[in-house]
């Protein structure tokens, strides 16, 4: 017996790549997820942040993510592609990255939770403009 269904989605579906935006490789600004090439914002950094980036690069990854973010505007000018977030998202980075967002433990072992802030990647038609559905 073969039965034919026609289904209509009653919310968004997310047809995942398996890869993820990471705050070391994006900014936000201005309603947009901007992902950078992470050699090319590296080059171009003034000596000072190069430097400032070297000191932190091993030490802390929300450090990191809080110095990338701060150097939005260089981030921006290296970026191979830029999509659409809600004000949610944009709300939610500005808020949390690169902060604590909450501590765990006792009185004497706390230990601080930071926002690993990944975005699943959305699969895109080749011309990467549109999404699929």
């Amino acid at each position: 017996m073969k039965y034919r269904l026609k289904l209509t989605a009653l919310t968004p579906i997310h047809i995942g790549t398996g890869e993820v935006y990471e705050p070391t490789n994006y900014v936000i600004d201005d309603g947009y997820l901007y992902e950078f090439d992470e050699m090319k914002f590296y080059k171009n950094l003034d000596d000072f942040n190069k430097k400032v980036f070297n000191d932190i690069s091993g030490e802390n990854l929300f450090r990191l993510h809080l110095f990338i973010k701060e150097q939005k505007n260089t981030a921006k000018k290296s970026f191979s592609h830029k999509v659409q977030v809600s004000k949610g998202i944009q709300k939610d980075y500005d808020r949390k990255v690169g902060k604590v967002v909450q501590t765990e433990g006792r009185k004497y072992s706390k230990k601080n939770v930071f926002n690993k802030f990944e975005i699943q990647k959305t699969s895109r038609l080749t011309n990467k403009t549109r999404v699929y559905i």
